[in-house]
């Protein structure tokens, strides 16, 4: 019976308007394949025979048009790349803010790149809505009149489970400040256990359907999740992964924090099924596009401090990228590379790229600064 609900569940994805404007068409992660290098293919058959397909080489995804520069260009800021570009995409931790108040140098850069006329629209892999996302930048010293548009995995996920069968339940992996159940309002989907539960929702890192924390975040310790995962495995459940962040990195700029990415990493390792949301995935980027309500042939770039996430899903998705070191989730791997920030840096952050198996971005710089 699992079975089966979970074939019409992975069916239902494809048709989901809501998700992504276009529908949700998620992929394997960064490191698994690699889309970027020339004449790679990406596919993935759903149980009811549709197929997501792109072939990048020969008939590579259209590329917004852009100023063509030396791979992993290290810039001083945004100052160097303004008259190159109509909009910018922009992730938010570790590139913007650090999950409290914007970066030093970030309010002058984004007030800067608003007055040039240039397109800003953030791109985030949070597992919060949307509008939940929009009402604290004011708060972190966000001018709401930068902003011409967001988009979030989390957004994306609670669309999809108001597309699941009506009368549908979920086990949350949730939050311990953000309710399970709060989530789910307006998708029609309840809370249940595992054993009674249609899919797993991996919105959060710190408690199941709004239990006791599991010490995850911190510890990264997967046992408090075993037996759910195991349970959940053996019914043929799909998770559906509302932040696939592996990690992030708290207040201090220095203590790693593990996500819900790396709990479906696990989650695929004992042979479920994992549907993301969010980057790398190229319809996450052509929304965010979208909701610049910029010109077909606008020139984008996407500013991001994950190789895996932002450097890659922006390569899949044929737009320019810049690179955000030192203050994301790649700063130790680079600082503890000599070449980094002055003898090379270009061949540093290549380095980490091959490392990590994604492509070198097109910019790269140490923070997000003018």
């Amino acid at each position: 019976m699992a079975a089966t609900w979970a074939g019409r569940t992975l069916a239902t994805v494809a048709t989901m308007a809501q998700a992504f404007q276009r529908g949700a068409t998620p992929s394997q992660r960064c490191g698994s394949v690699a889309p970027w290098r020339q004449g790679a293919t990406l596919s993935l058959r759903w149980r009811h025979g549709a197929t997501l397909s792109q072939r990048c080489g020969g008939a590579a995804p259209r590329r917004h048009r852009s100023t063509l520069r030396r791979a992993a260009s290290s810039v001083s800021g945004l100052g160097d790349l303004v008259d190159d570009y109509d909009v910018f995409l922009l992730d938010q931790y570790g590139v913007l803010h650090n999950g409290a108040a914007l970066f030093p140098a970030a309010r002058e850069a984004l007030a800067k790149l608003h007055a040039a006329g240039k397109k800003l629209v953030v791109l985030s892999n949070t597992s919060k809505r949307r509008q939940a996302l929009v009402d604290e930048l004011p708060g972190r010293g966000f001018d709401a009149a930068w902003l011409a548009g967001a988009v979030c995995s989390g957004e994306v996920c609670h669309g999809a489970l108001a597309a699941l069968p009506a009368g549908s339940s979920a086990v949350v992996l949730g939050w311990a400040d953000r309710g399970a159940a709060a989530y789910l309002e307006g998708t029609g989907v309840d809370l249940a256990p595992v054993e009674a539960a249609d899919v797993v929702v991996a919105y959060g890192p710190d408690t199941i359907n709004d239990g006791a924390a599991t010490g995850f975040r911190s510890s990264g310790d997967l046992e408090p999740y075993a037996a759910t995962l195991r349970a959940a495995v053996a019914r043929d459940l799909p998770m559906y992964c509302a932040n696939p962040d592996q990690r992030s990195i708290d207040t201090d700029g220095e203590t790693a924090l593990f996500m819900p990415g790396t709990i479906c990493d696990e989650y695929r390792r004992l042979g479920g099924t994992v549907v993301e949301f969010g980057k790398p995935h190229p319809d996450h980027f052509r929304a965010a596009i979208a909701a610049a309500g910029a010109a077909a042939d606008a020139r984008v770039i996407h500013v991001g401090d994950s190789l895996c996430h932002d450097v890659a899903g922006a390569a899949a998705a044929g737009v320019a990228s810049l690179f955000v070191v030192e203050s994301g989730v790649h700063a130790a791997a680079l600082a503890a590379d000599a070449r980094w920030p002055a003898e090379d840096p270009a061949a540093a952050v290549a380095a980490c790229a091959a490392r990590h198996g994604a492509p070198d971005p097109t910019f790269s710089c140490a923070t997000f600064r003018w």
